[in-house]
C-alpha cells in the first residue's frame, strides 16, 4: 500500500502576506466528526469518527451496509476496516490541515476523499460490549480501551502496552466477539473476546495469556 502524503499546516508566514490574506478557519488536526464520499464506482461511504489519545474509531455505512474502522493516528492514520460479514482489511487515512477532508486508502483501490458533512448515519442502539475497560497486572495498566457496539459491529480506541491502538470487530454470539487490534505501525493482532454474564469482565485472547479487562465502575 502506498504511503500517504499529509498536508502539514504552516507554522509561520511573512507578516505582509498575513496582513493581506483573508482570515481562514483552521480546525485542529483531530480525526473527529462526520465525513462522507463515494468510491470510484459510486459506492457511498458515510462515517462518524472519534479520536482519543492518538487512537481513533469510526462507525457508519459503506454502500448502505454497516461498517466500522479503528486504529492509531499520528500525522496519518492506519487502521482496520471491518464489516458484518467478518471481512477486515488494513486501511490508511490522512486528514487535511483544515480538518475538512479525510483521504481513505484501501489496497488495490483508488483513494476515496471523505468530506466533512453535517449529516451522519443514525447509529444503532448501543450493545452490551459498549463501555470502557482496563486490564492490569500487579497494579500496572497493561491495556485500556473504550468500545462502542453498534448492531453486530464493534469499534474502539485505546492504549495497548503504552501504544495507541484501534479495535475493530464484530460479535459472534450474545457475549462473544472477534476482531483486530491495529497499531500505528500497521501491525495487526487478531483476538477473541468473551463478556461475562454480569457485563463486568471482558476476557480477551490473542496476546499470549488471556487478558482480563474490568469495566470502568465495576467492583
Amino acid at each position: 500500500m502506498k504511503r500517504l502524503t499529509i498536508i502539514v499546516p504552516l507554522v509561520a508566514v511573512a507578516a505582509s502576506l498575513a496582513a493581506c490574506a483573508p482570515k481562514l478557519t483552521v480546525r485542529p488536526q483531530v480525526l473527529s466528526g462526520s465525513f462522507g464520499g463515494e468510491t470510484e464506482d459510486g459506492v457511498p461511504i458515510a462515517l462518524i469518527f472519534t479520536e482519543s489519545a492518538e487512537a481513533f474509531r469510526g462507525q457508519g455505512t459503506i454502500g448502505g451496509r454497516p461498517a466500522v474502522v479503528a486504529g492509531a493516528v499520528g500525522w496519518r492514520g492506519v487502521g482496520t476496516l471491518a464489516r458484518e460479514d467478518g471481512t477486515a482489511e488494513l486501511v490508511e487515512l490522512s486528514l487535511t490541515a483544515d480538518g475538512e477532508t479525510v483521504l481513505l486508502e484501501r489496497f488495490g483501490a483508488e483513494p476515496v476523499p471523505l468530506h466533512r458533512t453535517g449529516a451522519a448515519p443514525a447509529p444503532a442502539p448501543a450493545g452490551p460490549f459498549s463501555g470502557s475497560y482496563r486490564a492490569e497486572l500487579d497494579g500496572a495498566t497493561l491495556a485500556e480501551v473504550t468500545l462502542v457496539q453498534s448492531g453486530e459491529l464493534l469499534a474502539g480506541a485505546g492504549v495497548v502496552a503504552g501504544d495507541p491502538a484501534g479495535v475493530a470487530g464484530r460479535t459472534t454470539g450474545p457475549r462473544a466477539a472477534e476482531g483486530v487490534v491495529t497499531l500505528l505501525d500497521g501491525s495487526q493482532t487478531r483476538f477473541d473476546a468473551e463478556l461475562s454474564a454480569d457485563g463486568r469482565t471482558l476476557v480477551v485472547r490473542g496476546f499470549g495469556a488471556p487478558l482480563d479487562f474490568t469495566r470502568a465502575g465495576a467492583r
